[in-house]
């Protein structure tokens, strides 16, 4: 999940008018927000199936429900927001509408037993709903500092929460060992593709080439 960390910066970069001649920041924001959607859906399906209590069949079946449920929360509430939120609403207003849609739909599917479809409404939902809203030609900048805000709040309960749960004891280093390396052959192959892809660009620079391959490495994990 790359756009978690890095976005703040990028969108810190992006006021300070770093990086915008070549597209730089727009290209690793889609394609942090692609990659984020992308690993979501497949770690619903796989955890769908490795923790289904029935048959192989009926765990992908439930992993494919939750993507479903997911996007379908996702899609209805950011198109409303979408809609229903004009220019004349404060940008307050439609941050509130970000934050609770997305919270509700974390809490709600997880209520009714879909929980991992909610990461998912969260993100999707978003993205519709300022999608929408760009179309609108309303002004993003104060829902972006806003949201950033909140992020620079809860990001330290995240990284609190999963120290906490961190237990050396029950560490087996074996696997430890296992997972870096299989960790470092799959970085490394994403990293040579990606590079190998902004190839293809004759306007961005080796430097800004590297900037988009380092902001599109994985820094964590969906669970």
């Amino acid at each position: 999940m790359s756009g978690a960390a890095v976005m703040p910066y990028l969108l810190k970069f992006e006021n300070e008018g770093v990086g915008l001649e070549h597209s730089v920041l727009e290209i690793t924001k889609q394609g942090s927000g692609l990659d984020a959607i992308l690993a979501i859906c497949l770690t619903e399906l796989a955890f769908g199936f490795i923790f289904a209590a029935g048959d192989l069949a009926g765990g992908i079946k439930k992993g494919l429900l939750e993507v479903i449920m997911g996007g379908a929360f996702g899609t209805l509430w950011g198109g409303l927001a979408g809609i229903f939120l004009e220019q004349e609403h404060e940008s307050t207003l439609r941050t509130f509408a970000v934050f609770s849609g997305g919270s509700l739909g974390l809490l709600g599917l997880t209520k009714i037993g879909y929980p991992r479809g909610g990461p998912l409404a969260c993100f999707l939902g978003t993205f519709i709903c300022c999608c929408i809203w760009r179309q609108k030609k309303m002004h993003m900048e104060n829902l972006s500092r806003h949201l950033t805000i909140l992020w620079y709040l809860f990001q330290p309960l995240l990284f609190g929460i999963i120290g906490s749960r961190i237990d050396l004891n029950t560490v087996d280093w074996n696997i430890i060992l296992q997972t870096i390396l299989c960790f470092t052959i799959s970085i490394s192959v994403r990293m040579c593709a990606s590079f190998s892809m902004l190839c293809l660009s004759e306007e961005m620079t080796t430097s800004e080439k590297l900037f988009v391959v380092l902001a599109w490495l994985p820094k964590g994990e969906v669970c």
